[in-house]
């Protein structure tokens, strides 16, 4: 990344964290009572649904490479040519 402009001038790039980037929970906690805000409970998400997967080899291809090969994975099976929602069984 630069953020140099084409005649040398602007704002060099240096990737030095914040100096928020290093503050611990703990010191995240105390300062947040000091201005009356405390720890909240985390998001609760429903649970998932779980569908019967089968292995299969997919051909994956990298643009970048041009490179292509066989990755072994997982796959939902009623996804596959010939099953139905039927066939494919277990439930949520």
């Amino acid at each position: 990344m630069n953020n140099l402009g084409t005649d040398g001038t602007g704002i060099p790039y240096r990737p030095e964290p914040a100096e928020h980037a290093e503050t611990t929970f703990h010191e995240l906690a105390d300062r947040s009572s000091i201005h009356g805000h405390g720890a909240c409970r985390p998001l609760d998400f429903p649970a998932p649904h779980v569908r019967r997967g089968v292995r299969v080899k997919a051909l994956a291809y990298n643009p970048e490479t041009g490179e292509r090969k066989l990755l072994g994975v997982i796959h939902r099976a009623e996804f596959l040519p010939g099953a139905s929602a039927a066939q494919g069984g277990g439930g949520g």
